[in-house]
């Protein structure tokens, strides 16, 4: 019951599941993050913090920082079937879309 219950306190905050959006979408490190959703840097390294203990994401050794991207090993079956279904849910959300097009802006996609 632990490994259902991280994911859903992982997931039931607004800017989390904004960070698992932008990270459906491309890896990123938590400036860039932060950058995007307008928050501060230790803000959104709480946020990784809690979605990486539900294993929603992991972190991959990036040139200057540390860069998160959604966990593929899908260890937690929890985390695998709603990441499933998240990936489908909530991109025509306005602010998921907001957040979106400036991760392209910043990526020069």
């Amino acid at each position: 019951m632990d490994a259902f219950l991280g994911v859903v306190r992982a997931l039931s905050h607004r800017e989390r599941v904004r960070v698992v959006k932008l990270l459906q979408f491309t890896s990123m490190g938590v400036s860039g993050l932060a950058a995007i959703l307008e928050q501060s840097e230790a803000e959104v390294q709480d946020h990784i913090a809690i979605l990486g203990e539900a294993d929603v994401v992991v972190p991959v050794k990036g040139e200057d920082e540390e860069i998160y991207r959604i966990n593929p090993e899908r260890s937690n079956l929890y985390a695998a079937v709603v990441l499933a279904l998240l990936d489908g849910w909530l991109n025509e959300d306005p602010e998921v879309k907001k957040d979106r097009k400036r991760a392209e802006r910043m990526l020069g996609k």
